[in-house]
């Protein structure tokens, strides 16, 4: 994931641009597009709230997104990339600073599905403070990275956040429901009630089939919403489920975990929540959870929950 602020106002108002944007990601970083691309322009008047003005887009990638989220009022574009394998995200950071005109930029890579292990944040750098590079093995203990008793009412204001970034990985899925166009449908429409989203055109629906041994065969769905994004992969041979919801508005990230793994069934699953547009402390994480941990304790609404 990267944030860029300071951005140039017309880079990220323009439609075009942004299209275009999507397409050198995936050169830059050897993906292969496949499927549709969402993109439109939220916001303007008579909409009374600046938070949700400007372009948001999402380009399917084979197994994998790009997403991005460009709001003019505080100058930002926060971008992501979900691919399988690895990638070196400083030609992300880079790429998206210099398109953008950014005068900074933050980024930080999360390693995806892996079981019985909690989310591990790699390779974080603020451009604008570059000594606060670190590593999940090797971080300077001055680094404030988490926060134990946050209030999620006022962690916008407190922090400066534009939005909220929650992403769960689910492991020991049901196959039937996984592989259920309509249940995964069906899911995506009722995690827009869970997130207090308003779901926004048609979303991108793709089956992936035809990999080596099946590895990476599976729905793929991804939703416009009026304050951003959600979108979800998911592996039949393997019976895991990769959702991401992005939102400029609140939402109760334990609400919308349980409820995933609730609709498929899962024997566990992780999940991270991240503040987006954070320019003075990056990054704000309100949690990094494994269901099956039981020690580990939810940190919403300023008290912990079993």
């Amino acid at each position: 994931m990267v944030d860029a602020h300071g951005c140039d106002h017309d880079r990220l108002s323009d439609l075009h641009a942004n299209e275009d944007f999507a397409g050198q990601v995936c050169d830059a970083l050897g993906s292969k597009q496949d499927g549709g691309l969402l993109i439109a322009n939220f916001g303007g008047d008579p909409d009374p709230d600046p938070r949700i003005h400007g372009p948001s887009f999402a380009q399917m990638l084979n197994r994998g997104l790009i997403q991005g989220h460009c709001p003019t009022h505080p100058k930002l574009a926060c971008i992501d990339v979900l691919q399988e394998g690895d990638f070196d995200p400083s030609i992300l950071e880079r790429l998206t600073r210099e398109f953008y005109k950014a005068e900074s930029a933050q980024t930080l890579t999360i390693m995806r599905g892996v079981p019985e292990h909690k989310p591990e944040v790699n390779n974080v750098y603020d451009s604008a403070r570059p000594d606060t590079r670190w590593t999940q093995v090797d971080r300077p203990a001055e680094i404030k990275t988490s926060m134990s008793s946050v209030k999620l009412n006022n962690a916008f204001d407190e922090h400066g956040a534009w939005g909220q970034f929650t992403y769960i990985d689910l492991f020991g899925c049901n196959p039937e429901l996984i592989s259920d166009p309509h249940h995964v449908a069906t899911y995506f429409q009722e995690l827009c009630m869970h997130a207090n989203a308003k779901p926004y055109g048609e979303p991108i629906a793709k089956e992936f089939t035809g990999s080596e041994n099946g590895d990476r065969d599976g729905l793929s769905y991804a939703q416009l919403i009026e304050t951003s994004l959600i979108q979800g992969h998911f592996l039949d041979n393997a019976r895991r489920g990769m959702i991401d919801v992005f939102s400029c508005r609140q939402f109760l990230s334990k609400s919308v975990a349980v409820h995933a793994s609730d609709h498929f069934k899962a024997d566990s699953y992780s999940t991270f929540t991240i503040l987006r547009g954070c320019k003075e402390q990056f990054p704000v994480i309100f949690h990094n959870r494994l269901s099956t941990q039981e020690k580990v304790k939810w940190t919403l609404e300023g008290k912990e929950i079993e």
